[in-house]
């Protein structure tokens, strides 16, 4: 499918340098996506952001949104123009095959603890959102108070939520990696993903609240 795809609208995203608009979209990827989103494929909104994960090496990933019922998939695009869902449950089997081929079953030496924290949050889960750590705390110091509902009363939980991504691996060749997620929503999650070192594979990720959705503003608008 072209690079020139629906373009986001964020105030602040890297991906928003996706351009003019593609129509129709291919009946392969309709059909990849359809299953999971509510809304017809007219409604969708459809961003190339490819740019995101430089690792890959001509095939492409792209942001599906459904507006109307707050839902959004991403897809991959491989070399041979077949589509495959990345989202959710369904989606993990994929992860784990581009993790294996394009960052040699090894993504925390190859993206490092942050990168593979937000690769999985962004393909398992949404596009959006913000891996919680002290990296995020340094970039956004001056401008934490547009995180917070209230300034003086959830600064210091807000800090407290951005601690360094956990990995280990067990005496029996699992990996285990945990990290704290700042949703769209305003809500904190605590994911721990799961997986066999030797030939990496993916096999859970578990998500659990911290905080409730409405705890913080998530200011970016997409």
């Amino acid at each position: 499918m072209s690079e020139n795809v629906a373009p986001l609208d964020p105030i602040d995203s890297e991906a928003s340098s996706a351009a003019a608009p593609v129509e129709p979209l291919p009946e392969a990827f309709i059909e990849a996506v359809r299953p999971h989103l509510a809304a017809p494929a007219e409604a969708w909104t459809v961003a190339n952001v490819t740019s995101s994960y430089p690792f890959l090496d001509g095939e492409q990933v792209f942001w599906v949104r459904d507006g109307a019922h707050d839902r959004s998939v991403m897809v991959l695009e491989d070399l041979s123009g077949g589509f495959g869902l990345l989202t959710g449950e369904a989606g993990m089997e994929l992860i784990q095959a581009v993790i294996q081929e394009k960052l040699y079953g090894d993504p925390v030496r190859k993206l490092g603890l942050d990168g593979c924290a937000d690769l999985l949050r962004e393909w398992h889960d949404d596009f959006r959102g913000r891996t919680l750590s002290r990296d995020f705390l340094a970039v956004e110091e001056e401008n934490l108070n547009e995180w917070l509902l209230d300034p003086a009363r959830d600064r210091d939980a807000l800090r407290a939520a951005c601690v360094e991504p956990d990995y280990f691996i067990s005496e029996d060749g699992h990996w285990l990696l945990q990290f704290n997620v700042l949703t769209r929503h305003g809500g904190v999650e605590r994911w721990a993903a799961v997986g066999e070192v030797e030939e990496f594979t993916l096999d859970v990720v578990d998500i659990e609240p911290i905080h409730p959705p409405g705890t913080f503003r998530f200011p970016i608008v997409y």
